[in-house]
């Protein structure tokens, strides 16, 4: 997943934009390319930080763009960290469920959550207890969808203020493109928080927002895939093989 990192620094500006008339709002940002890295101690803390902070008016926004694994032992979703190990995800990774309940604890009046991840197997990344030659695509990961798309729905039985969007559903990849430097997804979801989404009134409702990504996604998919059919008809007029 290249575009991580993008992904956190853009979305914190568009974020800013559109809370730039707010007085009294928190936003908290770890990523590698600044001093907040995301280590799952220091992720925590923020975690605790804001849920300590909030209040019954307040709405509260969690994103994470990563690998999330399914840990086999204990049957949870896992968001992989910087110092995550794969072989004992439990202890170094951060479980959903304790995001969750963190949410639900907190008191704000709405919970937000948006997981952009990649669930499916085969995936290859390095983790720092990795060497350089060892490649999780030779460990045997499944795919965490299910899992995830059932704890949001006990979540949402328990607050009614709650709304997750997984940008990865059931068996999908997350995608990304060069030319928009972004994980697909995220970038429908800055432009969401740059005024695309939003009303006469620049107000976003959930609904719409998750219309508007699901909408531009599909728009933006089936135009590259009729572009790469026209390569591939043009390359088999030419008797070379297809993309």
């Amino acid at each position: 997943m290249n575009y991580c990192v993008n992904d956190c620094q853009e979305l914190k500006a568009a974020l800013e934009s559109a809370t730039k008339l707010f007085t009294n709002k928190t936003i908290i940002i770890h990523h590698d390319n600044i001093p907040e890295s995301p280590l799952l101690d220091v992720v925590k803390n923020s975690l605790n930080q804001l849920v300590t902070q909030a209040t019954k008016e307040d709405t509260m926004l969690i994103y994470f763009s990563g690998h999330s694994f399914l840990d086999k032992q204990i049957q949870q979703p896992i968001l992989c960290l910087k110092n995550t190990q794969t072989n004992n995800l439990a202890t170094t990774g951060l479980p959903l469920a304790e995001i969750l309940q963190k949410l639900t604890e907190s008191g704000a009046k709405y919970q937000f959550i948006f997981i952009n991840a990649c669930h499916s197997g085969g995936t290859s990344i390095n983790f720092q207890h990795l060497s350089e030659s060892k490649k999780l695509s030779e460990l045997e990961i499944s795919s965490i969808a299910p899992q995830l798309i059932e704890l949001f729905w006990q979540t949402a039985a328990k607050s009614k203020g709650f709304y997750a969007l997984l940008f990865c559903d059931n068996y999908e990849q997350y995608r990304k493109w060069k030319d928009i430097k972004h994980g697909l997804f995220t970038y429908f979801f800055i432009q969401c928080f740059l005024g695309k989404a939003a009303d006469d009134l620049r107000i976003i409702d959930a609904d719409i927002l998750y219309k508007y990504i699901f909408n531009r996604s599909w728009e933006f998919l089936d135009k590259t895939n009729r572009q790469i059919r026209l390569i591939n008809k043009q390359k088999t007029n030419c008797g070379e093989q297809d993309i």
